[in-house]
């Protein structure tokens, strides 16, 4: 098979500015699986505001899990959380 296209995307490196205040932060969380594992996307959107102007910073995060992230870690009778 010829490769006629290959598109590299390098990770985000986004960063707040110097002196911003952060007025509200939210971040979606979704789960997707693939062949060898699973990938968490984290999406974020951050309001801010900087020298009495308001402005948005919206980045993703992307991360690599062999096993389910959302799995229980350990199993875990309904009883034991009570003790």
């Amino acid at each position: 098979m010829e490769n006629k296209a290959i598109s590299y995307e390098s990770k985000e490196n986004k960063t707040l500015p110097k002196g911003a205040k952060i007025v509200k932060k939210s971040c979606d969380v979704s789960i997707r699986e693939i062949e060898n594992g699973f990938l968490m996307r984290k999406s974020y959107d951050i309001h801010y505001t900087l020298n009495e102007q308001s402005d948005y910073l919206y980045y993703t995060k992307e991360t690599y899990y062999k096993t389910d992230p959302t799995a229980p870690k350990e199993k875990m009778m309904l009883a034991d959380l009570f003790n």
